[in-house]
Parts: C-alpha cells; sequence; structure tokens
C-alpha cells in the first residue's frame, strides 16, 4: 500500500486549541477502560522519522473540533516501531495511521496518511455509529440468518474477541450455509479457521478430525499448514508415529525456510522411540 498524504498549508494556531489529550501508552489498559466505558478506541501510531506524525499531533489533534469528538474515544498513541506485531495484525503500511476500534480491538475505521481536521473529525462520527460491531453483526444476521459472510463476519468477530466456541459456531453455520457456494473464500477459511480453533481450545480429537476432512475438501490446496496443525493434534494425543508422518510430509511441502524451522522443532519435540 503506498503511503498517502493529505498536503495542506500549515498556520500557526493559537496556544489556547492546545489542549491536553490524555494519551495512554498501553493497547491492553486502553482494552480494558473501552470494555468497561463501552466506548471505542482511537489508535494513532506514529513514528520518530515521519514529520507528518508531528503536524497531526500538534496542530490538527489540539483542533476544537477534533477535541469534542476525542471525548467519545479512549485514546491511544504509540511508537509503531516499537509493536511490529501490532503492526502486522492491523496491516499498518504508512504513516500517520490512525486506526478506529472498537471495545474488543476489531477495526472500525482507518486513516492512512495525515488527515485535515475535517476529514479526521468526519471518519470519527462514521466509526462511532459502529462501535457496537457485535450488535451490527447480529442486527445483519437477524435479517438474513443463513447468510455466509454474516455468519462468518461474526465468527472472525468473536474469535478477535477471545470467545473461541462463538467463534466455531459462526464458522460452522457459515461453511455450511446454503449460499455458501456463491462465497467460496468465507468457505474455506470458514472450515480452516475451525481447525486452528481446535487446536488452540485443545479439542485435538476434533482438530485430527476437522483437518483430515479439510484436506479432503481441499486437496489442490497447499497443505503444510494443515499436516502441520493435524501433527500437532496427534502429538497432543499421543500418536506419534502419525505426528511424524505429517510433519515429514508438511516440511517436504514448504520452501519456506521460517516454516521448515518450526516444523523440524516440532519433529525434534516427539519423543525418541
Amino acid at each position: 500500500m503506498k503511503k498517502i498524504f493529505y498536503l495542506l498549508t500549515i498556520f500557526l494556531f493559537p496556544s489556547f486549541l492546545f489542549a491536553e489529550i490524555p494519551w495512554k501508552t498501553s493497547i491492553l489498559e486502553a482494552l480494558k477502560e473501552a470494555r468497561e466505558k463501552n466506548q471505542p478506541i482511537i489508535l494513532d501510531l506514529y513514528t520518530d522519522w515521519c514529520g507528518y506524525c508531528k503536524v497531526l499531533e500538534k496542530k490538527i489533534f489540539p483542533q476544537e473540533p477534533v477535541q469534542k469528538a476525542l471525548k467519545e474515544y479512549i485514546p491511544v498513541r504509540l511508537n509503531a516501531e516499537k509493536f511490529p506485531n501490532l503492526v502486522s495484525h492491523y496491516g499498518v503500511k504508512g504513516y500517520p495511521t490512525v486506526l478506529l476500534l472498537d471495545k474488543s480491538g476489531n477495526l472500525i475505521g482507518r486513516i492512512t496518511g495525515l488527515p485535515s481536521e475535517d476529514m479526521l473529525v468526519k471518519k470519527m462520527k462514521e466509526a462511532y455509529e459502529y462501535r457496537d460491531t457485535e450488535k451490527v453483526l447480529l442486527g445483519r444476521l437477524k435479517d438474513k440468518p443463513d447468510d455466509t459472510v454474516n455468519n462468518f463476519n461474526l465468527g472472525v468477530y468473536y474469535y478477535r474477541s477471545g470467545e473461541k466456541e462463538k467463534a466455531k459456531k459462526y464458522f460452522y453455520n457459515s461453511y455450511g450455509s446454503k449460499d455458501s457456494s456463491q462465497y467460496p473464500e468465507q468457505k474455506h477459511d470458514s472450515l480452516y479457521n475451525m481447525g486452528i480453533i481446535d487446536i488452540e481450545s485443545g479439542n485435538y480429537s476434533e482438530a485430527v478430525k476437522t483437518w483430515t476432512y479439510y484436506m479432503e475438501q481441499y486437496p489442490k490446496r497447499d497443505h503444510t499448514a494443515s499436516l502441520y496443525y493435524r501433527g500437532k493434534a496427534y502429538n497432543k494425543l499421543g500418536k506419534y508415529k502419525e505426528a511424524k508422518a505429517d510433519f515429514h510430509s508438511a516440511n517436504t511441502l514448504t520452501g519456506n525456510e521460517e516454516d521448515k524451522e518450526k516444523i523440524d522443532e516440532a519433529l525434534n519435540g516427539l519423543p525418541v522411540h
């Protein structure tokens, strides 16, 4: 994604506009407060070398309309280079980037580059209407309960919120919905995500079944991950021979060095017989 910057003339603003913004420096603390207060989060990601980031901080955020809109949000400001996992998770490519999140950390709005005062306020107001993502998604599902995409989106929402059993339920509904053939990627991802949830939830017998079924349904897909996860499940079940076979097969399929290291680590962790 190219860095997009909005050029504007920078004027000197009166000092009374520079009100103190109570920026938080912990996304975890912000999420906790957001859940307690049922408020969305505004996350300003900057870098030390980014000139437009300083303009956003010193010239845009202090403006009275922006300050007013900020009162509805939990404000967080982080140096992006110190939080690479966060940057990767939200797919941040340029700076400044402003992320608007619901109380569970789901993305409800994004601004990449330097926004004008009006644009920032507009985006914040638009995102605020979707601050309760769960309510919005459930409302859509009520109208179309068998909809592949609506069920899939709820699955993603609950997974990101840490409610994995709920997530699996909606992924299951998405995969099996009547119109799923019209949305092949969501159908595929729903089944794949069910396998991930089985592993993460410790349902290893179910994980073996899910990944076996997945490979049967999608024989032309790259099964490096499928074999790796099924191997992990076999290992946890004490079926070391099957685990070893899956890990070896996964290692043969992949050309990615990081994947090979991960698979080799799993192989070396198997009991020696």
